[in-house]
């Protein structure tokens, strides 16, 4: 047992090829902060993300409406085109609980 381990140990390298730490990895910057704009709209480099007050945030792309999702996605939109229709029939040929949102 110990034998099989020391050869195996004699065959795995020691050390596997690997980029000096210093390097940026996968083309990324080393410092991942993004720059902040200032309440003024000015570009702020040296702050970091921690440094962010409520009117710097960023904006999230997804902000739900229950109404815009009803209007866009609802039963009375896909029964107004062909289109919606047919997905309507195949929800309800496929057994669907719920054929719209």
């Amino acid at each position: 047992e110990q034998l099989a381990q020391q050869l195996w140990l004699n065959t795995v390298p020691a050390v596997i090829d690997a980029p000096p730490a210093s390097e940026e990895p996968l083309g990324r910057p080393l410092d991942r902060r993004r720059p902040v704009l200032d309440i003024d709209g000015s570009l702020d480099e040296g702050e970091g993300v921690t440094d962010i007050t409520p009117l710097q945030c960023i904006k999230r792309q997804y902000q739900p409406s229950t109404v815009k999702r009803k209007r866009r996605h609802g039963f009375r939109k896909r029964m107004a085109t062909p289109g919606g229709r047919r997905v309507l029939m195949r929800r309800r040929r496929k057994g669907r609980k719920y054929l719209s949102c």
